[in-house]
């Protein structure tokens, strides 16, 4: 089929707006050119009376981005850390928030000669993988309870050229960490339910709820598991680092005072919202 480049740019934009704003559809375009094209986007713009030379499944893709699958989905990979990661809808796709966790890790981390490092709840393996890249010395395991997880880890960490052990465990489940660590990080699930009406649909229809939300009533579900399970596997003196809900701060510090840690902090991301809690275990 012979369509111009202005004609793809239109059916493309058209094609998205009933769910997208007109910047935000011709944003995802520009993305779409760049990435599967693989076109800058400034020459694609050169004539627009030209040929598009379009791939295979491009009509596909742009009917999964109108039902408001996530670009990422559709593309099947996203960048972390200025690493490539491949995600899938078993996985949750990395937010910029956690790139933040991991880069006070490794700013926090990076003079050490010895390091294990467990990152529980590893989903696309993002925090694990990127630790290992980032930190040479370290001995990073990583743990979740979806085997589709994992196999999206695994093949994240083969990209990078990192060596990461992976392994299935359910942090609910009765079983103690498997080994002793330096250094533990999570990013657990934490949303509450009744969160669920404002998020974008994109989310809510495409990205795994097991990854994403727990009860009401118990919020600090995940967070009560690891604060029990770290206070026996890290090494004294070793730190636990949390992503959280901004609402429960307060509750989770005394949680891991509860569990034995000291220097318990509470720290804001960029934009000024609580985010992280980072606390050192007692000697």
């Amino acid at each position: 089929m012979f369509i111009t480049r202005l004609e793809f740019r239109q059916r493309f934009v058209q094609s998205l707006i009933p769910l997208y704003d007109q910047w935000e559809a011709q944003a995802l375009f520009r993305r779409y050119v760049e990435e599967r094209l693989g076109v800058e986007y400034y020459l694609f713009l050169l004539d627009m009376n030209l040929p598009a030379a379009l791939p295979d499944g491009w009509e596909t893709d742009l009917e999964r981005l109108a039902s408001g699958e996530p670009f990422q989905y559709v593309m099947e990979r996203t960048e972390f850390c200025g690493l490539p990661f491949k995600v899938t809808p078993a996985v949750l796709i990395p937010r910029p928030e956690t790139e933040e966790l991991v880069a006070g890790i490794v700013s926090e981390n990076a003079g050490r000669t010895v390091l294990s490092v467990l990152d529980i709840g590893t989903g696309s393996g993002a925090i694990a993988v990127t630790l290992a890249k980032n930190l040479p010395a370290a001995s990073v395991t990583a743990l979740d309870v979806s085997d589709e997880a994992l196999m999206v880890a695994a093949e994240n960490a083969e990209t990078n050229n990192v060596s990461v052990r992976f392994l299935k465990f359910d942090i609910l489940g009765e079983a103690p960490l498997p080994g002793r660590y330096d250094l533990i990080v999570s990013n657990p699930p934490y949303v509450p339910e009744r969160d669920r009406a404002a998020m974008h649909r994109n989310v809510l229809e495409h990205e795994p709820a097991l990854a994403l939300f727990v009860p009401d009533d118990r919020p600090l579900l995940f967070y009560e598991a690891i604060a029990e399970k770290s206070a026996t596997a890290l090494n004294p003196g070793g730190r636990l680092y949390l992503e959280t809900h901004e609402d429960y701060h307060p509750e989770l510090k005394q949680l891991l005072e509860n569990h034995g840690f000291v220097n318990v902090e509470c720290r804001q991301d960029l934009f000024g919202r609580p985010r992280f809690v980072v606390g050192q275990l007692g000697e």
